[in-house]
């Protein structure tokens, strides 16, 4: 191989490396802002679990012998 082609494939693989790594930068991005979201979701589901919970709680507490208040 001449010297010439050696350095055309080393330019090559440089900028494959150089776009190669921008690609994982971004990724990365996006894997971080994807984390943030899931965490947000987990604290919404949790305050929803606990709404739901109390929902349950006041239902089972209405005693099902009770006549409703229209009759």
């Amino acid at each position: 191989m001449t010297s010439d082609k050696l350095t055309e494939q080393l330019e090559q693989m440089q900028s494959q490396l150089a776009f190669q790594d921008d690609t994982l930068h971004a990724l990365n991005d996006v894997v971080a802002e994807q984390d943030r979201e899931i965490q947000q979701l987990n604290r919404k589901v949790e305050l929803l679990i606990g709404q739901l919970q109390g929902l349950s709680e006041a239902v089972n507490e209405v005693k099902p012998d009770e006549r409703p208040p229209h009759y």
